[in-house]
């Protein structure tokens, strides 16, 4: 049912409604909510997933030969903009409760919590949840600000990765 919900969005897009994803699944809406729930649950499961791709993305070698900052905004941007409509449906697909949006970010940067205490260049709990949850929210903004712009995909990701290592300054 998630492939079935994955190729809906992809195809007609974020506002893909569950009768269209049930009809594709092969499947009635009640078993869809009584298999996945609703559109928040199917949202969730859809955020897994696509967290589970981003990780992937970001390689040891990348790790290794670029470094986590690059080969995580390389690998975000990159994966955003592809699966564009899933990003929208699982950033949109919830209630208006800030803690439930605050839980998808928390999952989303859980991985990168690791990276950063793996680093060395944080050795805080904390503060690497804080700056794992900033980067992670730079990196939703600007890549729905992406679409709307006129920036090329290398020059967002430059400007990201400028930014992340080198600061705003003074």
């Amino acid at each position: 049912m998630l492939d079935a919900a994955e190729a809906v969005i992809g195809r007609v897009g974020h506002s893909a409604t569950l009768d269209e994803i049930a009809a594709a699944a092969g499947v009635t809406k009640p078993v869809l909510y009584d298999r996945v729930g609703g559109r928040t649950e199917l949202a969730d499961q859809l955020a897994d997933r696509l967290v589970a791709r981003l990780i992937a993305h970001v390689t040891p070698h990348d790790l290794a030969t670029t470094g986590w900052v690059r080969a995580v905004i390389t690998a975000t941007v990159g994966a955003l903009q592809n699966e564009r409509e899933l990003f929208l449906y699982v950033t949109h697909s919830h209630t208006p409760d800030a803690s439930h949006r605050l839980g998808l970010a928390s999952r989303s940067a859980q991985p990168l919590v690791r990276l950063l205490l793996e680093s060395g260049r944080v050795d805080d709990a904390q503060v690497a949840t804080a700056w794992a949850h900033a980067i992670v929210g730079m990196l939703n903004m600007a890549v729905l600000w992406s679409a709307e712009s006129d920036m090329t995909s290398d020059a967002l990701i430059a400007a990201l990765i400028d930014l992340a290592e080198n600061g705003i300054g003074t």
